[in-house]
């Protein structure tokens, strides 16, 4: 069994916030916003490399983040493409532009609006 100690896998992405090192010093929500902002970032430049929609797949996106921030990431993807969020709950946003499924006792059912 070998290991691989160079490659894009072992290479470091420093963030910061006003100087300072994100992953020391940012918030849960602020660490849960740069996330979503790099996958939305990847989804934007995939889409434009393909000439076609990708699909997103994002689990607890909404964990750590506060009411204005989920409105907001809402917002961003309801703008086309294929979304699909697992979430153990939307923080009470509105769900009237999506098509919402539950889970309970293995079984999955559409939620009506």
């Amino acid at each position: 069994i070998g290991a691989s100690l160079i490659g894009p896998h072992r290479d470091s992405l420093d963030i910061t916030i006003n100087g300072h090192p994100l992953r020391q010093f940012g918030s849960l929500g602020q660490k849960k916003t740069v996330m979503i902002a790099m996958k939305l970032a990847t989804l934007e430049t995939l889409s434009e490399h393909r000439r076609e929609p990708a699909i997103l797949i994002m689990d607890e996106a909404f964990a750590e983040l506060d009411r204005t921030r989920g409105k907001a990431l809402l917002n961003l993807l309801s703008d086309g493409g294929q979304v699909f969020l697992a979430s153990a709950t939307m923080g009470g946003l509105e769900r009237e532009t999506m098509t919402t499924f539950e889970v309970s006792d293995g079984s999955v059912n559409k939620v009506e609006a």
